[in-house]
């Protein structure tokens, strides 16, 4: 499990965000909207979830900090005047959280007894009791598309199969389509999104659209677990064999009220130039040799962050793929090493995959994946060796050397394919899309506009469509992203094909068809106009 880096907004009593300015390590609360300015990394110490006192609403919980962009702690000093120049934990950076029963949080200063406060754009740490000015809500800055995982079930959210669905505490690993929540934030509330795009209600039904029955308040708890609470006081919390999530006043103070948001990364369905997938079913040995799309033939794609491209596969049940000492790939490995790794290389919609020998992998007749290529399309790393071959059984012999991944000359023609190597990879759990860039979240300007900002602070959530190797991407209005002139909107009646290429730490690139990729700018201009990959061309989702 990989818990979510909790880094957040804070938001006054005026509606105004916390802000950390580039001189002077200064703070105010002067912005309108959660930009990099306004977000703050928050750190936090303590016990498991749920074990420890001082976890009921309306309690101290433990001291944490709250780092800026800038590398530095909010700090306060005993006259209250605070400032984001602190250099590490102490008296003076540390705060005590109270989440309150409105859903916001006054925050404490654990050195000096008093309250963060606001007056105007002012920011002080002077109150002794909490009053409006010392409440803040929280606005996540985590990119909203992710995991829960239910603390008491030890098992994730997903939507469930059954006519009708809901969501249920019930997956042992988050998998699939199903698994992935959505968490939207409307007028300082959060509503989680299903990936039927469906919003959760307190009694436990889902509805196509948010309203106040489907409306939480996010509370922190210790080690990054949060609890959400309805209008009527009560806590979502898992329940029945099922775990079917619902509110449940039961829930209060407990740990089945518990959940810990953890990243969605990409999962993908790999599939051979044979058109078959590459699966588990036989096995540890991988074989590109089936049509079905179960959880055998999805693999979790787990990128380094440097250096970039190089990535893992892991299996439904924990495994990653590795590669052996004859050069034959297998899902047999428990931990990631070396020899998990394999650097990806977008060649067009499609991907050659090197491994940690140096090779490429490549699909032999019988499906079975080995990496035994020195040039992805080119020659394989084996010595020449001549056969006299019974032409009456050419046929059964050629099938026997190809099952050993040997590749030979006939009449002095080379019978290498140039194609064993590429795999498509299509992305299977984001039927929902959401992209933020170095400049914000893409997003339409105005409903039904068809204009797209690359800047703003709230996303849009848009549908992804697969066709063959290509994607579309579909707006709430029903319509397609399309490039005019170099410029991006959400105009075309009619699916536009673009490419997805999947290249760092769940970030992707866009590319046109005739090779440009979309950029953001500073300005919130969304162009397709530079055939290079750049800071600017890369996306979170």
């Amino acid at each position: 499990m990989e818990p979510l880096e909790l880094r957040l907004g804070l938001i006054s009593s005026a509606g105004r965000y916390l802000t950390a300015e580039n001189f002077g390590f200064s703070v105010n609360a002067s912005a309108s909207c959660m930009r990099r300015k306004q977000t703050w990394t928050l750190e936090q110490s303590g016990t498991e979830p749920g074990t420890e006192p001082g976890t009921e609403p309306g309690t101290h919980g433990d001291a944490v900090l709250l780092r800026s962009h800038l590398g530095r702690y909010l700090s306060t000093d005993k006259d209250g005047n605070v400032t984001g120049d602190g250099d590490g934990a102490d008296a003076a950076t540390r705060f005590l959280v109270t989440a309150h029963d409105d859903g916001r949080w006054s925050l404490r200063s654990d050195g000096h007894a008093r309250h963060l406060g606001v007056s105007g754009e002012r920011v002080s740490c002077v109150a002794s009791r909490v009053t409006a000015a010392e409440k803040w809500h929280v606005h996540l800055a985590a990119h909203p598309q992710l995991h829960l995982y239910s603390v008491a079930r030890k098992r994730y959210a997903h939507l469930s199969a059954r006519a009708g669905g809901e969501l249920e505490a019930g997956l042992d690993a988050p998998w699939g389509v199903a698994a992935l929540i959505t968490l939207v934030y409307l007028e300082r509330r959060y509503h989680l999104q299903a990936s039927d795009r469906r919003f959760l209600t307190a009694g436990g039904a889902l509805r196509p659209e948010p309203d106040p029955s489907t409306a939480w308040t996010l509370e922190l708890r210790a080690r990054r677990a949060v609890a959400f609470r309805d209008a009527g006081g009560k806590y979502l919390a898992p329940a029945g064999p099922s775990g079917a999530l619902r509110a449940a006043d039961s829930a209060r103070g407990r740990k089945e009220a518990l959940f810990v948001l953890e990243r969605s990364r990409a999962q993908v369905v790999v599939t051979a130039t044979n058109g078959r997938n590459v699966s588990t079913r036989q096995g540890v040995d991988l074989a590109a040799n089936q049509d079905e799309e179960t959880d055998q033939e999805v693999f979790q794609l787990e990128m380094l962050k440097d250096p970039p491209g190089r990535c893992a596969f892991r299996t439904a049940d924990g495994k990653y793929w590795n590669l052996n000492a004859s050069g034959g790939v297998q899902s047999d490995a428990v931990e990631k090493s070396d020899s998990c790794y394999f650097q990806v290389e977008w060649q067009g919609s499609k991907v050659t995959l090197k491994a940690s020998n140096g090779k490429y992998v490549h699909a032999r007749r019988n499906g079975q994946l080995s990496a035994s290529v020195d040039l992805a399309g080119g020659s394989v790393a084996v010595e020449p060796v001549v056969f006299h071959v019974d032409w009456s059984s050419c046929l059964l012999v050629t099938f026997w050397l190809d099952s050993l991944g040997c590749r030979f000359l006939i009449d002095g023609s080379s019978s290498i394919p140039g194609e064993s190597e590429l795999f498509a990879v299509k992305l299977i759990n984001r039927p929902l899309m959401v992209l933020r860039g170095e400049h914000g979240f893409i997003g339409c300007r105005k409903s039904g506009s068809g204009t797209l900002d690359s800047n703003r602070a709230a996303p849009d959530v848009f549908k992804l469509e697969r066709s063959g190797d290509a994607y579309s991407l579909r707006d709430g209005a029903g319509r397609y992203w399309q490039v005019s002139g170099g410029a991006v909107s959400s105009s075309s009646d009619v699916p536009v094909p673009f490419q997805l290429e999947l290249c760092d730490w769940n970030r992707l690139a866009i590319r046109t068809e005739d090779g440009f990729y979309l950029r953001g700018d500073q300005t919130g201009a969304l162009t397709a106009d530079t055939p290079n990959r750049e800071s600017a061309t890369l996306w979170e989702y």
